[in-house]
């Protein structure tokens, strides 16, 4: 049992987890802040295909669309440390591809979470601007308004990808341990919805992120109780 603590500080581990929750239980608040508190104000989830209107209805609620992009900046700050402090919790098996598959697994993970948060960092920051330009008459801040967009957009489905496959890396652990583990197997699942839903908004097919959104705001819950658990256990 000491052995096994000793391999993981299980203080990072636990507030690691505690992270995890809150940025799941954040993740379901930004969902509710679009749908709900934005549509208040007029706002529709078809707008993101129609840059005109949304720099229109932008330009007259900055404020309200700034704090959807805090909660994402906010989100990705509480991740970051988590597929690092997750890796002490669901270790391979001691060999040397194992080890290095587990390395890459939360490497992937932190990088994902970083481009969610640089997604976040750069609608925050250029949409008021190009909306406000484009209000005052300024054509080329729909480009620049486009260009903005598709980048972060971009950066944020990618940074989804690679959170995918850290869950992945996770749950190959899992089922390797336990064949029926629930929470592994429902890795796999989580990573091909993942990579459809990406595919599909990349390529403007569908737009099923609000469903992918809502998933995984679930999946950060599990997650964070699942490592709270495990060293409060000793695992």
């Amino acid at each position: 049992m000491e052995h096994s603590r000793g391999r993981h500080n299980p203080y990072l581990v636990k507030t690691a987890g505690l992270f995890s929750i809150l940025a799941g239980i954040l993740s379901l608040a930004f969902v509710f802040y679009v749908l709900v508190v934005l549509g208040s104000y007029g706002f529709r989830v078809q707008m993101s295909s129609d840059s005109t209107a949304l720099m229109a209805w932008v330009n007259k609620h900055t404020f309200a669309y700034s704090i959807l992009w805090l909660h994402q900046i906010i989100f990705s700050i509480l991740m970051i440390p988590v597929p690092f402090a997750a890796s002490q919790v669901f270790k391979q098996h001691q060999s040397s591809r194992s080890s290095a598959l587990a390395t890459l697994s939360y490497l992937l993970g932190m990088v994902g979470f970083i481009l969610m948060l640089i997604s976040g960092i750069i609608f925050f920051a250029s949409s008021p601007i190009s909306a406000r330009a484009f209000a005052h008459g300024m054509e080329s801040a729909r480009l620049m308004y486009d260009l903005f967009e598709a980048t972060a957009m971009q950066l944020r489905l990618f940074g989804e990808i690679m959170i995918s496959l850290w869950f992945l890396g996770i749950g190959l652990h899992l089922v390797r341990k336990n064949s029926i583990d629930m929470f592994g197997w429902y890795s796999f699942v989580l990573f091909l919805f993942t990579v459809i839903v990406a595919m599909g908004k990349s390529y403007n097919v569908f737009n099923w992120e609000p469903f992918l959104a809502i998933i995984l705001a679930f999946t950060y819950v599990w997650l964070g109780w699942l490592m709270r658990q495990k060293v409060s256990r000793g695992l």
